[in-house]
């Protein structure tokens, strides 16, 4: 007797690419002839812009530019002066996945930043900038379904819950407002950086809505019309939605946030600016799906003569969100005051410890201010935040990092300390293989059965479950349990047990 099968299908998305390309980007910018020669460099900040992106047969590529802005001093006076760059980059990451429709999740950024006097009519801009990239391609799950059971066919059937990446989707936005200085600093002449930290603070599906919530901080570095270099941020809130292609119920929801735009204007009289934020809010649907394996089966007369399919699966264990305090001191010349402070995040690096994972990011800081006679100095320095989670064995851990907008600096007596705050997203995966029965006959016995006991009686058993005593002996786990009047489907140690035959 052959065995009849159906199939059940379950579309999802596979993630088939991941990993992390970055590049270090350089450019002479000449001094202004209007201004002295240049003496040294104190200060540079930078902020990445994603103009594009395309995923080829291949590779993946980025395309965009970093803002970045340096203030150096004069040899004639010490005076501060502004300078500012462009800096495009395309970012490239190779891989054999990548293909035209692959679905891409991106999260790029400025890793370091710095400037340097190359001669005092040259100043050298340097910025390393990076993407950490995930891709997903469309798959389905094609699971064979027996149509009918058969009275002499036994199964040990399980319904296993998988969390599997359901779909992608994206929102281009834009924040824009005014931004008013405070009460007597005083007014911009030049713009020398504007960047923006985007944070999620409320997140959720409503049918076929990703809704949500959060802020950017827009912070601008500016020389002002007396010469002086200040700097002001005002963190300006959003609400927005994404439109989903399915419907979902307290599914999961992950949103990686990339900056397409960030702009200033000088301000008019009334001593306003208005600033605007190009924002890309991409999201990622998980949903569980809960799929029925056969993980064993056996005839209680005659032969199964059975074929089994196996699935494997990029599992989802657990996911941790922590938010890491990052306290540290730049050494340096002492400073009285602090105008600015830039905090480049590099992405996390993972590594197995004794009850889980290590998770360091590391971290570049940068410090303008002045010291006590007045004269403006910078410090830079690098950190670190580091924690350990706790994960099953042979989990691969997989980690993202933002920077929360709260962060600051503040003068110490060696030279600036500074205190950020960071968000940590870490998954837990691992690969699971899971067979189930796809095909099969049952074949009837060779000569007739001998005649058999209708019972046996096993003593001294080491326990275990008792599908392994009904598949030795040909019987069903129902008749073993009712027989012995077992609530459960394991066996006692060291008892007695009845087998219905």
């Amino acid at each position: 007797m052959e065995l009849e099968f159906e199939t059940r299908t379950t579309d999802y998305l596979r993630q088939s690419i991941e990993g992390v390309c970055r590049q270090e980007q350089t450019l002479e910018v000449i001094v202004p002839d209007a201004s002295p020669d240049a003496a040294r460099v104190v200060y540079c900040g930078a902020q990445a812009v994603v103009r594009s992106r395309e995923c080829r047969s291949g590779a993946i590529e980025l395309t965009g530019g970093i803002q970045a802005g340096a203030v150096y001093l004069t040899e004639a006076d010490g005076a501060p002066r502004a300078l500012t760059a462009w800096l495009p980059f395309t970012l490239r990451l190779e891989h054999p996945a990548a293909k035209d429709d692959t679905q891409i999740l991106m999260d790029c950024r400025v890793l370091a930043a710095d400037a340097r006097l190359v001669n005092s009519r040259k100043i050298l801009f340097r910025a390393e900038v990076g993407a950490q990239i995930m891709g997903f391609a469309a798959d389905r799950i094609e699971l064979p379904l027996l149509k009918q059971t058969p009275p002499e066919l036994q199964l040990r059937c399980r319904n296993y819950p998988l969390p599997l990446p359901a779909e992608t989707a994206e929102k281009r936005f834009l924040v824009s407002d005014e931004l008013t200085l405070p009460s007597g600093q005083p007014m911009p002449e030049t713009i020398l950086c504007v960047s923006t930290v985007p944070e999620i603070t409320e997140r959720r599906i409503v049918g076929s809505k990703a809704v949500f919530k959060g802020s950017a901080e827009i912070r601008i570095l500016y020389q002002a019309t007396d010469g002086s270099i200040c700097a002001v941020s005002q963190t300006f809130p959003f609400s927005q939605y994404c439109q989903l292609a399915g419907d979902y119920d307290e599914e999961q929801l992950r949103l990686c946030m990339a900056v397409t735009s960030c702009d200033a204007e000088l301000p008019t009289e009334g001593g306003t600016m208005a600033v605007s934020a190009g924002l890309l809010a991409q999201c990622l649907v998980t949903k569980t799906v809960t799929l029925p394996f056969c993980e064993d089966a056996f005839a209680t007369h005659g032969t199964l003569q059975a074929e089994w399919k196996e699935f494997t699966f990029d599992c989802q264990l657990d996911r941790q969100v922590q938010q890491l305090a990052l306290r540290d001191t730049l050494r340096g010349e002492p400073l009285r005051s602090v105008i600015d402070s830039a905090v480049f995040v590099d992405f996390p690096r993972t590594e197995p410890v004794e009850q889980g994972v290590r998770v360091t990011v590391p971290v570049n800081v940068r410090v303008l201010g002045l010291d006590a006679e007045g004269m403006m100095q910078g410090l830079s320095g690098a950190a670190r935040a580091e924690t350990e989670l706790p994960a099953e064995c042979g989990a691969v851990c997989r980690a993202s990092a933002a920077l929360r907008p709260e962060g600051s600096a503040s003068p110490s007596g060696d030279g600036a300390e500074l205190r950020a705050a960071l968000t940590l997203n870490a998954g837990f995966f691992a690969q699971q293989t899971l067979r189930t029965l796809s095909a099969g006959t049952i074949d009837p016995p060779a000569e007739p059965e001998a005649r058999r006991p209708s019972l046996v009686i096993r003593a001294g058993l080491d326990g275990g479950p008792v599908w392994d005593v009904a598949k030795q002996y040909g019987t069903s786990v129902a008749a073993i349990c009712a027989a012995n009047g077992l609530s459960g489907e394991e066996i006692e140690a060291g008892g007695m047990l009845l087998i219905p035959m």
